[in-house]
This record gives C-alpha cells, sequence and structure tokens, in this order.
C-alpha cells in the first residue's frame, strides 16, 4: 500500500477501549488527522479482534496505513503472530506492535528478558514481523505506567491504605516511567510524523524496526514518595517506611508466583526493573528519549501523582477498576 502525502492518516487499532489504548485514541482523534478504526469481535463490545478469522482480520486490516496494538499481558499468546499475518496480508505498511514497557532489548539489562519471560515475547514479534517482509513496526516503549504502577501496592510498593511505603533497596534508583496520556500524546506526534524525512526532522523512516522511548519523568521511589506527601498532605512520620532488597522481593514473587499466587507476578515484574546495577529502568540515561524530536514535553509529577492516589482510593487496578 501506497501512503499518500508522506503522512499517516488511517489507523486500526486493537484494544481501544483499554486502560492504555482509550488515552491513545483520544489523543489520535483529538489531532483530527486520523482517522481510528477500532477492531472488534463480532457480536462483541470487546475491542480485542476475531484473531481466529484471518480472512475477516486481513479484510478489516486492508488500506490502512498503520497497525497499532495494545493487548492485555494476559491475551492470548498466539493473537499478536495472527495480527502480524493478517497485517502483511493486508499490506499494512507500518505497525506500533505492543511493546509499552520497559527497554527489553537487553542492550543494558542482559537477563531481564530471562528472569521475565514475558519480556522476550518483543523479540520474537518483532522478528516475526521483519521476517514476514512487508510492515515495519516501531516499538514504544514507556517504562511502567506511573499511575497504574503507583496504585498497586507490589508494583511500586505504596499501601496508601495503610499509608506504608516499601523502598526496593534504598530506593533511590532511577526509572523512567510514563503516564496514560503522556503516552497517547507521544503516539500521535509519532505518527504524526512524516514518513520520508523532509529536511532535517525527525521522520517515521529514522525509527523503522527499531524501539524508541518516550517518558513523562525519571525519578525514584523517594521522588515518588515526595511527590504523594505533597499531594496528600500528609507528613513524612504518618508513613511507616520499609526496605526490601530488589532482589529479595524479586525472589520471593518468583515463589508466590511458582506457588499458583498470581500477585507474585506484579511483584517480581516491577521490583527486577528496580535492580539498581546495571539501574536499566533509566532509559533516559542509557538509550535518550525521543520526547524532544517528536515535540512532546515532560508531565507535572504531581498531577500524575494525585491520578494514581484517586485510583487507589477506590480499589486500584489489580482491584479490576479502571482510571476514569
Amino acid at each position: 500500500m501506497v501512503i499518500t502525502n508522506n503522512r499517516i492518516s488511517k489507523i486500526a487499532f486493537v484494544g481501544a477501549g483499554g486502560n492504555s489504548g482509550k488515552p491513545i485514541v483520544n489523543a489520535l482523534l483529538k489531532t483530527g488527522n486520523f482517522t481510528v478504526t477500532a477492531l472488534t469481535r463480532a457480536g462483541s463490545k470487546s475491542t480485542l479482534p476475531a484473531a481466529s478469522n484471518k480472512d475477516a482480520l486481513t479484510a478489516a486490516l486492508r488500506d490502512q496505513d498503520v497497525l497499532v496494538v495494545t493487548l492485555s499481558v494476559e491475551a492470548d499468546k498466539g493473537t499478536h503472530a495472527r495480527l502480524n499475518e493478517a497485517a502483511t496480508a493486508a499490506g499494512v505498511p507500518w505497525m506500533l506492535p505492543n511493546y509499552w514497557s520497559p527497554d527489553a532489548s537487553g542492550t543494558i539489562d542482559k537477563t531481564l528478558a530471562v528472569d521475565v519471560p514475558v519480556f522476550a515475547a518483543h523479540a520474537v514479534l518483532t522478528e516475526q514481523i521483519k521476517s514476514l517482509g512487508v510492515t515495519s513496526y516501531i516499538g514504544v516503549q514507556t517504562g511502567f505506567w506511573y499511575e497504574w504502577c503507583l496504585a498497586a501496592t507490589p508494583l511500586f510498593g505504596f499501601d496508601f491504605a495503610q499509608r506504608k511505603v516499601t523502598f526496593f533497596d534504598d530506593g533511590a534508583t532511577r526509572m523512567s516511567v510514563s503516564t496514560f496520556d503522556q503516552v497517547g500524546r507521544g503516539v500521535a506526534a509519532l505518527l504524526s510524523l512524516p514518513v520520508q524525512s523532509e529536511g532535517s526532522g525527525a521522520s517515521l523512516e529514522n525509527y523503522r524496526n527499531t524501539a524508541v522511548n518516550i517518558a513523562s519523568f525519571t525519578i525514584s521511589q523517594k521522588d515518588m514518595f515526595e511527590s504523594v506527601l505533597r499531594v496528600s498532605g500528609d507528613k513524612r512520620e504518618d508513613w511507616k517506611i520499609e526496605y526490601e532488597s530488589s532482589a529479595e522481593r524479586f525472589a520471593r514473587g518468583v515463589k508466590m508466583l511458582q506457588g499458583g499466587d498470581r500477585m507474585g507476578f506484579p511483584l517480581m515484574l516491577c521490583s527486577r526493573n528496580f535492580y539498581p546495577v546495571p539501574g536499566a529502568g533509566d532509559r533516559e540515561k542509557h538509550h535518550g528519549l525521543i520526547n524532544e524530536a517528536i515535540g512532546i514535553k515532560g508531565d507535572d509529577l504531581d498531577e500524575a501523582t494525585a491520578r494514581g492516589i484517586k485510583w487507589a482510593d477506590v480499589g486500584g487496578p489489580l482491584g479490576g477498576k479502571k482510571l476514569e
């Protein structure tokens, strides 16, 4: 398929109704430059595709400029592979696959994808996309979702109901994280770039078949805690502060998961990324961000913290609640 005017205009979207998908769709529509088609199962309000019906999926993707995929980590493992095949059959030239994560390339932390196998899927999917030879991809690495992880105790270690925080190691390890809205703005800005370069500015071709990094801010748990105190009006002495080795917390999460406790997964997922050596969570330091190149600014930390606290107060993401 040939893209006219050197610009993306038609976007197919898988996962448009989810916590991460909805703000991306909203940001895309806000530009006024895109037509967004949410792929759904027949007879369902879900935005997951009819992955078992390749012909229908291929037909839905025909004439689209880009496919954006936001799937839950619990999604069927074959879904994305079938999406890749359908995009190839339909001749979709670009894809933003289901990255939306910390750096999983192994360039800084060579064993991360071994210790947390969910990250190993990125390389498998992108290699498949390249081998099919039709669609180019851009993997958008966002780091952890800030509001989600702040509102979910096993992830960033904040228990708002009990006013307790667990710092991993010394709590000073920095990590580049993103809010949902920032990722929406980032995707909208990225897909607004010209496909081919038009002078000295960025283009999609600059990022073809690579991973790019965006973030709201690069902060430590202690930075988060200071923000929590500012937003809530609490004093430091109102909170109980505990410390746990990130390595021990990771091992504890693995053991829980092996014993059938699913809460072990978020525990291990986040603590492993907080390892102070090599500190791969600081994507801004190790890889650099494309924020400036695509024209987006950082976020207001305290506003994002307020949203996270509000989410925790109504039960949080692990309680099945969505961020409104």
